[in-house]
């Protein structure tokens, strides 16, 4: 299957969109070791940083898992794409 113009554009998009977000994530969790490290007990600040992302993904997949099981997906990503534009209004 070959794609047009415009899939291959937004193929591109998407692509790059995504690399340059891991790069982002990347760079924000090594300056974030590096400052924590820095810190006094610096270990012990790693690891109730590290283990508090782990936390609140593990908490917020199975919440989240349980809403789109339970309720009308296209209305939860209408709302989660209604909720940044709201928060930004304020």
């Amino acid at each position: 299957m070959k794609l047009n113009e415009r899939e291959l554009a937004n193929t591109v998009k998407l692509v790059t969109s995504n690399g340059i977000s891991k790069l982002g994530d990347i760079l924000f969790d090594y300056v974030n070791s590096v400052w924590l490290s820095k810190l006094g007990n610096g270990s012990f600040w790693m690891a109730v940083y590290q283990s508090s992302e782990t936390i609140v993904s593990v908490f917020v997949n199975f919440i989240g898992g349980i809403l789109s099981d339970t309720k009308q997906r296209k209305s939860i990503i209408w709302i989660c794409d209604i909720l940044p534009v709201s928060c930004v209004l304020r």
